[in-house]
């Protein structure tokens, strides 16, 4: 019991018998014998909540006889996150690369073509319809 041989328990029960006296002695076994009584209830309702937190715990998570599933889930979830933000700039940049390269080449067409003088600008400005305006109506 609790490590102690008897030799140990002969020598504290006469310690307690020559410093609480014959008379105190049944009173304090009694009250000691309440107190461990006490501790063993404690420990019981203390391991029932216990057991009952961790069955509660079990159902809301599931099986949790597998945590390398559930540390696999998580990393996988984790490098999900981190690749989905970086898989979309990668993808955006693309898009401005194709952009760009579309704008280059529409430029060097451009300069490719002779330019026009600016007699044939003028005329193809005349051939642009007039629009009249609602203001330019009423004066006249």
């Amino acid at each position: 019991m609790f490590g102690i041989g008897w030799t140990e328990f002969v020598v504290i029960a006469l310690v307690l018998l020559i410093f609480v006296g014959p008379k105190q002695l049944p009173a304090l076994l009694q009250k000691v014998g309440q107190v461990i009584g006490e501790l063993k209830s404690a420990s019981r309702d203390l391991r029932s909540q216990v057991a009952d937190e961790v069955r509660d715990f079990q159902n809301d998570i599931g099986d949790i006889t597998s945590p390398k599933k559930i540390v696999k889930d998580m990393v996988h979830d984790l490098t999900y996150d981190v690749r989905s933000p970086y898989e979309e700039a990668k993808r955006a940049e693309a898009d401005l690369k194709g952009e760009i390269s579309d704008l280059k080449n529409e430029f060097r067409n451009l300069a490719k073509e002779p330019a026009k003088k600016e007699s044939e600008v003028a005329a193809d400005l005349e051939k642009v319809p007039s629009v009249e305006t609602s203001s330019s109506k009423e004066t006249t």
